[in-house]
C-alpha cells in the first residue's frame, strides 16, 4: 500500500509538477546524459509528455562534445520513454530510446581502437580495460530504435576506404542477458542489395566478451562477396564472386565456432586455406556447414553443387566428414557418410579442400573415378597405415589407379561389405580393366566379368576365394574358379581351373599368371604367339607355387591344352613368323611344344612344323625349330631376306628377285638367353628360275642348282643359267668371316637378248661375244669386274659408237663399294673414252654424285660434284639417237656439271659444222655452254625443270652440206620404230632460239627466231621468224603425238619484198627478177617435223605478187619454177612465143589459190598477168612424182608491140586499122585471140599439146 501511495505521488508529481516545467531541470538532465555518454552533452530543447503511463522526453538539437568543446555528434531529435525501472535501480533506464537520422562515424584506428562519433570505445593499454560504460548502459535499455541513419565505417587499421551505409534502421531489444538486434541498411549498390543483419547473443558486459555466446544471421539477395573483404574478415574470404547469400555465424566464448551458409553464387574465386590453390567456381549452390570440434573439424553439406571454370562439376551431394588428428596416444581417426558422390569430381576438388596431406596423397595416388553411394566408413590410423577400418558401400563405374603392387581397376560396379579381417565383394563389371601387377603380367580388359568373392584373414596370411567367375572380352570367353592363399616363405598356395570356349592365341601370355612362368618364358610366349584362335583352352594349376612347374606332376599340377587355327608363331626375333597354322599348344610341367602339319611363312607353304621349348624354367636350352617349304623361289628368297640368313650370306641376295619354283629345308636351334648365334642348316634348290640381280644388271634365265647355307658359310652346287642371251656357269664360295666370292663365265648373244629384254639399245647391237665376271661381297661391300673384247658384236649406233663385228675393242667395267652407301663405277671402251662415276644411295636408288667422261687421252678426274666431260671427240652425229633419247636412261643434261670438249665434226640431217669447242658449266641447275667455231658462235643453255627448256643465243650459224665419200649429200636418218612407238609418251623440251645470222650451204637466210613448247601430248611451234632485207617468213604450228600416230601442222606466211633475191637466198639465183607480194598457207604431213613427206602432204596455198620477170632458168634448176615461167612453151608449139616467154616473161601480178592433197597441188584459178599476155592455169601438180596435168590458157595482148608488128607484116593499112579498132573497141581483139594448152608429164620434160584457137572466148 505504501508503494502504491509513493508511486501514485511520484506520478502526480511528474505529471503536474516536473514534466510541465521540464525546462527548469534542463541542466540536471544535460548533466545526467553527459554522465551516461561519458562526453559533454548539450541539449537545445527538452519537451516532456506521457506515452501511456510512461514519461516521454523529447530532446532536440543534441550535441555531443569532446573535451575541447568541439562537436562530435549532432542529433536533431532524440525520443526517450523512461522506464519505471529507473526508480527501482536508481539508474537511468529507458523503456525505449529512438534516434532519428543520425550521421554517425564509426572508426577503428591503426592501433585497433574503436571510436564511435569520436569517442574511444576500447583500450590497448595493458591493465587498463576499455571504457565500455556507454555500451554496457545500452545493454540495459529495453528498446533502442535508430531510424534513417547514415553510418560511415572508417577502418584505418585495414587502410580501407570509408564504407557508407544509408537508410540504416536498427532495432535493439535487451532482456536481461539476452540481447537481440535487427538491422537493415542500404550499402553502396556495387557491394550488395539491402543488408539484412540480425543477431541473438547472451552476455552481461563487453568487459567480459570472452564469455559471450550467440548467433549472427545475415541475408543478402545480391552481394559482391569479394568486395566486402575490404571491411569484413570472413572465415573463408573469397577473392571474387557474387550472388545471393544467407549465413549463420556461431560464437562460443567470444570466438567463432561454427559457420553455416546457404549460397547461390556465381563466378567465385576463393582460397580455403593459405597453403591451398585458388578455386575458381562458375556456379555454387547449396548449404555448407563447418564446426570446430575437439582434435579436428566437421564439414557437412546439403544439396551442395558446383561447377568450376575447368568443367569440374559436383552434382548435389549430402556429405558428412569428420577428422580427428593424432593427439598424444590417440591415433588419427575419421568417419565419412555420403549419399552419393562422383569420385572423379571429388578427387579433383580435394586439391582445394583443407584435408590431411595423407588423405590427399592417397586420393592423388589412386585417382578414383566413378560414383559411390550409401557410403558408411570409419577408420583409425593414418591413411598410409590404417590400424583398422570398416566400410560398406555400393559403387557404379568405379575406377582406381594401380599404385605399386596395389591393384587398380576401371568401371567396377558392385557392393562391398567388410573390414580389415573379413568381408565379401560382389562384382558386375562391364567394359572394365583390372590391373593386378602381382598376379597378371599386364592390365586385363573385360567386356563382362561377374563374380562373388570373399576374403578371410588367417594367421599365415590372407585367403581369397573366387566362386565361379564368368569372363568375356575381345580375347576370350569362359569361366574359372579357385582360391589363393598367401603363405610365409612361399609365393603362395593356388588351386585354379580355367576353361575357355574362345581365346585369341596371340594374347595367351596376357592371361597366364606371373607365378606360372618365369619372366623370360613369359616374354617368349608373349612375343612368339602372334595370331590364331582357339575354341578349346584348358588350364589347371594346383599346388604350392614354390614347387612350380611341378615337373613330372610331383607336388602339384601345371597343364595347358589348346587347339587353334590360323596360328602365327614368331619363334625368334628376326626370323620370319610361321602363319596360318592349324596348331596344337601343349604345356606339361616344364615342356612347351607347338606343332603344325601345315603353315605359311612369308608367302611360302610350310610342312611338318615344330617349335619346342624343352624347359620353360631353363632357357639355357635352345629353341628348336624344324620345317620345310616347297613353292615359288621368290618366297624362299623372301624368307632369306627377312631372316638372319641374310646376314650369314653377307647380303648376297639383297637385290635378287626371282620367278620359278624351288625347295627349302631348314633346321634352326635358337638360344633364348645370352648372345650366342643360332645354329642353322639350310638348303635351297632352284628349278628353272628366272633371277634378277637388281636394276641395271642383266636377268638370269633358267637358273638351276643348289644354294647351301649355314650360320657361317654359303656355297653353290652345280648352278647353271642363261644370261645376256647365252649360257653361263655360276660358282659361289664363302667361309666364316671371309668374303663371298662369285664367278660367272658366259657368252652374250645380242640377237637372243633383244627378244628377252627389248631395250632400245639392243636394236643397234648384233652378234655374240664371250665375257667373264668376278664378284666379291665382304661385309656388305661389293666388288664387280666384267671384261670382254667384244669380238663378234656389231654396233649400228651413230658415230662415234659404231662398230664392226670383227673389230676388237676391249671393254672393262668395274664397280667397287667404297661404303655401304656409295660405290665407284669405271668404264673403259677401247681408246674412245674412259669414265668414272661416284654414286651415292638416295632413297634406295644409286645416284651419280661425281663423275668424269674422258674422250681420247684426257685423263681428268672431277674435283667437284656432278658429271664432267672432257677431251677430244673425232666426230659426233646428232641424229639417229631417237630410240635412245626417248626411252633410255642415259645421262640427263641437268646431271652434267661442266664440259670442256673439242668435237672435230658435228653432223646430222645432211649438214655439218667443224671444230666446235664446247665450254659448259652447270649454274644453279641450268647447263650453260659457250660454243666457239668458225661456223658457230654463241651461248646455249639447258633448264631441266618440267620437260626441260633448250635456249640458244647465237651470233652466227653456218651449216654446210655433209657429203659422203662420193661427194653426195648425206640424207637425214629416219626415226626408228622404237621411237615412233614411244613418242606419244615422250616429254619434249621447250625451245627458245635466236640466231643473228643463219647461213645454209653458203646462202644467207638472215635472222632466225624460234619459240616452241609441249602442251599435253602436242608440241607447239609458237613462233618461227626468218627475217632478211628481201622478205620475212613467219610460221606457227604443232606436232601432234597421239598414240595412233604423229602429224605435223604448219601455218606460214612469207612477206616478199624482192622475190628474185629470196629465191637467190634459197638456192635458185637468176630465176626471177624483182617481184613483191605474199605467199601464205597451211601444210600438214604425217610424222615428225623432220619427216617432211610429199606423199602425206595436205594443205592450202595462196600467192599474190606484184610486178616481176621470170628469167631464163637453167635446166635442172627450179623445176617447179619453170612451169610458172612457161619457158617450155615456145619449144613445143608452132606459134612463136619467143619474145614473150623464152627470154623471160614479165608479169604485173600473180594470183592463185591451191589445195594440196597427199602431195598433189590442185588449182582452178591460178592467174599470171603481164603486158604481153595473160595466163590462167588449172589442174594439178604432183609434188611427190614431179609431174603435172594442167590446162593453160594464154591471151596475148593485141595492143602490145609484138602483136602490132604481126599486123604490120600484113600491110601498113591493116596494122594501123587493127591498132585503132582495138583501142576504140577497148581491146576486144585481145579477147578474141586466145590459146589453150594441156601440159602433162614430168617437170623436166613436159608434154605440151595445143587444144584449140578460140574464136570467141570469155576473158580469163
Amino acid at each position: 500500500m505504501l508503494l502504491l501511495f509513493v508511486g501514485g505521488g511520484l506520478v502526480l508529481t511528474l505529471r503536474y509538477w516536473i514534466l510541465p516545467d521540464i525546462e527548469r531541470y534542463h541542466d540536471n538532465i544535460s548533466a545526467m546524459v553527459s554522465h551516461v555518454v561519458g562526453q559533454p552533452v548539450t541539449i537545445g530543447k527538452i519537451e516532456a509528455d506521457w506515452q501511456g503511463i510512461r514519461p516521454h522526453l523529447l530532446f532536440t538539437d543534441v550535441l555531443i562534445l569532446d573535451k575541447q568543446g568541439q562537436t562530435l555528434l549532432a542529433l536533431q531529435r532524440v525520443d526517450n520513454v523512461v522506464s519505471w525501472m529507473t526508480v527501482l535501480t536508481g539508474q537511468v533506464r529507458l523503456y525505449s530510446l529512438e534516434i532519428n537520422q543520425p550521421d554517425l562515424l564509426i572508426k577503428r584506428d591503426v592501433q585497433g581502437l574503436l571510436h564511435i562519433a569520436g569517442m574511444r570505445m576500447s583500450s590497448n593499454i595493458p591493465g587498463q580495460p576499455a571504457d565500455h560504460g556507454l555500451a554496457d548502459w545500452l545493454l540495459h535499455q529495453k528498446h533502442i530504435v535508430v531510424r534513417d541513419a547514415r553510418i560511415t565505417w572508417q577502418d584505418e587499421r585495414r587502410a580501407a576506404p570509408p564504407l557508407i551505409l544509408n537508410q540504416v534502421n536498427m532495432l535493439i531489444e535487451n532482456r536481461g542477458r539476452r540481447h537481440s538486434f535487427s538491422l537493415r541498411a542500404e550499402p553502396p549498390a556495387e557491394l550488395s542489395a539491402q543488408l539484412d543483419l540480425r543477431g541473438d547473443f547472451f552476455g552481461t558486459s563487453f568487459d567480459n566478451f570472452n564469455a559471450w555466446r550467440g548467433e549472427l544471421y545475415t541475408q543478402l539477395d545480391y552481394v559482391d562477396v569479394a568486395a566486402w573483404n575490404k571491411w569484413v574478415s570472413l572465415p573463408i574470404a573469397p577473392k571474387r564472386g557474387s550472388g545471393a547469400l544467407r549465413g549463420w555465424l556461431g560464437v562460443e566464448k567470444g570466438k567463432i565456432n561454427q559457420f553455416t551458409a546457404d549460397m547461390a553464387l556465381a563466378d567465385v574465386q576463393t582460397q580455403l586455406a593459405d597453403d591451398l590453390p585458388l578455386l575458381d567456381v562458375i556456379k555454387l549452390r547449396g548449404r555448407v556447414e563447418w564446426h570446430d570440434v575437439a582434435r579436428g573439424f566437421e564439414i557437412s553439406t546439403r544439396k551442395l553443387s558446383l561447377q568450376t571454370n575447368n568443367d569440374l562439376v559436383l552434382q548435389p551431394i549430402d556429405l558428412y566428414l569428420h577428422f580427428a588428428d593424432v593427439t598424444g596416444k590417440q591415433s588419427a581417426s575419421g568417419e565419412v557418410r555420403v549419399n552419393t558422390l562422383d569420385m572423379g569430381s571429388f578427387t579433383s576438388l580435394t586439391h582445394f579442400l583443407p584435408l590431411t596431406s595423407s588423405l590427399k596423397r592417397q586420393l592423388a595416388t589412386f585417382a578414383p573415378q566413378g560414383r559411390i553411394s550409401n557410403v558408411q566408413a570409419k577408420w583409425q590410423g593414418d591413411f598410409d597405415k590404417l590400424l583398422n577400418y570398416e566400410i560398406k558401400a555400393r559403387f557404379d563405374g568405379l575406377s582406381i589407379q594401380r599404385s605399386g603392387n596395389i591393384p587398380g581397376f576401371t568401371r567396377l560396379s558392385g557392393q562391398l561389405d567388410g573390414n580389415d579381417v573379413n568381408g565379401t565383394l560382389s562384382l558386375n563389371m562391364r567394359n572394365s580393366v583390372v590391373d593386378a601387377p602381382l598376379i597378371m603380367p599386364e592390365p586385363l580388359t573385360f567386356d563382362s566379368l561377374i563374380a562373388q568373392c570373399s576374403w578371410q584373414k588367417h594367421d599365415n596370411g590372407m585367403e581369397v576365394k573366387f566362386n565361379k567367375v564368368s569372363i568375356s572380352n575381345a580375347d576370350l570367353a569362359g569361366n574359372f574358379f579357385g582360391s589363393y592363399q598367401s603363405l610365409p616363405q612361399s609365393p603362395g598356395l593356388i588351386d585354379l581351373t580355367v576353361h575357355l570356349t574362345r581365346a585369341a592365341v596371340r594374347h595367351t601370355a596376357r592371361y597366364i599368371p606371373l607365378v606360372a612362368l618365369n619372366g623370360e618364358a613369359h616374354d617368349w610366349i608373349r612375343d612368339a604367339l602372334v595370331d590364331g584362335q582357339s575354341d578349346n583352352f584348358n588350364l589347371r594349376l594346383k599346388g604350392n607355387l614354390k614347387d612350380f612347374p611341378f615337373d613330372g606332376n610331383r607336388n602339384g599340377l601345371f597343364q595347358i591344352r589348346a587347339r587353334a587355327t590360323g596360328v602365327g608363331v614368331e619363334y625368334a626375333k628376326g626370323w620370319p613368323r610361321v602363319e596360318n597354322a592349324v596348331a596344337k599348344l601343349a604345356i606339361q610341367g616344364k615342356r612347351l611344344e607347338v606343332t603344325a602339319p601345315t603353315a605359311m611363312t612369308v608367302g611360302a607353304a610350310l610342312n611338318d612344323i615344330s617349335v619346342v621349348l624343352p624347359d620353360i624354367k631353363n632357357l639355357g636350352l635352345p629353341l628348336q625349330v624344324r620345317g620345310e617349304s616347297v613353292g615359288e623361289t621368290k618366297n624362299g628368297l623372301n624368307f632369306i631376306q627377312q631372316s638372319p640368313v641374310r646376314e650369314y650370306i653377307d647380303g648376297l641376295t639383297d637385290n635378287i628377285t626371282s620367278g620359278g619354283n624351288g625347295n627349302l629345308n631348314l633346321q634352326v636351334d635358337i638360344p633364348l638367353r645370352g648372345s650366342k648365334p643360332a645354329i642353322v642348316s639350310g638348303r635351297y634348290h632352284f628349278i628353272d628360275n628366272e633371277v634378277s640381280l637388281g636394276k641395271g644388271v642383266p636377268i638370269l634365265h633358267k637358273v638351276n642348282g643348289d644354294l647351301l647355307f649355314s650360320e657361317s658359310s654359303v656355297r653353290t652346287q652345280s648352278v647353271t643359267m642363261q644370261v645376256l642371251g647365252g649360257p653361263a656357269n655360276l660358282t659361289v664360295q664363302s667361309n666364316k668371316g671371309s668374303a663371298v666370292n662369285a664367278k660367272v663365265v658366259g657368252r652374250a648373244n645380242m640377237d637372243v637378248l633383244r627378244d628377252l629384254e627389248p631395250h632400245p639399245l639392243l636394236n643397234y647391237l648384233h652378234g655374240t661375244s664371250d665375257w667373264e665376271s668376278e664378284i666379291t661381297v665382304l661385309k656388305k661391300q661389293v666388288s664387280l669386274q666384267l671384261t670382254s673384247n667384244l669380238v663378234g658384236l656389231a654396233s649400228d649406233l651413230p658415230s662415234p659408237f659404231a662398230k664392226r663385228a670383227n673389230e676388237i675393242i676391249p671393254l672393262r667395267f668395274e664397280m667397287n663399294s667404297t661404303t655401304p652407301q656409295q660405290d665407284l663405277l669405271s668404264v673403259q671402251y677401247g681408246k674412245l673414252f674412259s669414265a668414272k662415276f661416284l654414286r651415292w644411295d638416295e632413297g634406295g636408288d644409286r645416284v651419280v654424285k661425281r663423275g668424269t667422261v674422258n674422250f681420247g687421252n684426257a685423263g681428268k678426274w672431277a674435283e667437284k660434284d656432278g658429271v664432267w666431260l672432257a677431251g677430244t671427240m673425232p666426230q659426233l652425229s646428232v641424229e639417229g639417237w631417237g630410240a635412245l633419247a626417248s626411252a633410255s636412261d642415259g645421262l640427263a643434261p641437268a646431271s652434267i656439271a661442266g664440259a670442256d670438249l673439242l668435237i672435230q665434226k658435228i653432223s646430222g640431217y645432211g649438214y655439218m659444222v667443224d671444230d666446235v669447242r664446247i665450254n659448259a658449266r652447270n649454274i644453279n641447275g641450268t647447263v650453260v655452254a659457250l660454243l666457239a667455231a668458225k661456223s658457230i658462235n654463241g651461248e646455249v643453255n639447258w633448264q631441266p625443270q618440267g620437260n626441260g627448256k633448250f635456249g640458244a643465243r647465237l651470233k652466227n650459224l653456218s651449216l654446210e652440206l655433209d657429203r659422203d665419200e662420193n661427194g653426195k649429200k648425206r640424207n637425214a636418218v629416219a626415226q626408228s620404230n622404237v621411237t615412233k612407238k614411244n613418242i606419244a609418251n615422250t616429254k619434249h623440251p621447250a625451245l627458245d632460239v635466236a640466231v643473228g645470222s643463219v647461213t645454209l650451204n653458203g646462202k644467207s637466210l638472215g635472222k632466225l627466231e624460234l619459240l616452241a613448247q609441249q602442251h599435253e601430248r602436242d608440241w607447239l611451234l609458237e613462233r618461227l621468224i626468218i627475217t632478211n632485207p628481201d622478205g620475212e617468213l613467219t610460221a606457227d604450228g604443232k606436232w601432234q603425238m597421239a598414240p595412233s600416230g604423229e602429224r605435223t601442222q604448219v601455218n606460214f606466211k612469207l612477206e616478199i619484198s624482192d622475190a628474185g633475191k629470196i629465191l637467190g637466198r634459197s638456192g635458185y639465183p637468176n630465176s626471177v627478177k624483182d617481184g613483191s607480194g605474199k605467199l601464205e598457207g597451211t601444210f600438214s604431213w604425217l610424222g615428225a617435223p623432220a619427216e617432211f613427206s610429199y606423199a602425206t602432204l595436205d594443205g592450202t596455198l595462196n600467192l599474190n605478187t606484184g610486178k616481176g620477170q621470170f628469167l631464163q632458168i637453167e635446166p635442172g634448176i627450179g623445176k617447179l619454177l619453170s612451169i610458172l615461167s612457161l619457158q617450155a612453151l615456145p619449144k613445143r608449139i608452132a606459134l612463136d612465143f619467143t619474145d614473150v616467154f623464152s627470154t623471160g616473161f614479165k608479169f604485173d601480178s600473180i594470183n592463185g589459190v591451191a589445195q594440196v592433197r597427199k602431195g598433189v597441188l590442185l588449182t582452178d584459178d591460178f592467174k599470171i598477168e603481164g603486158s604481153a599476155a595473160k595466163v590462167t592455169m588449172k589442174g594439178q601438180v604432183d609434188l611427190n612424182h614431179e609431174t603435172q596435168n594442167l590446162r593453160v590458157r594464154i591471151l596475148p595482148t593485141v595492143g602490145n608491140t609484138a602483136s602490132l608488128l604481126s599486123a604490120f607484116a600484113a600491110g601498113p593499112a591493116v596494122g594501123i586499122g587493127v591498132f585503132i579498132a582495138n583501142k576504140i573497141l577497148r581491146e576486144p581483139l585481145d579477147k578474141l585471140m586466145s590459146f589453150e594448152y594441156n601440159i602433162t608429164g614430168a617437170w623436166v620434160n613436159p608434154n605440151v599439146e595445143k587444144v584449140s584457137v578460140s574464136k570467141s572466148v570469155s576473158p580469163p
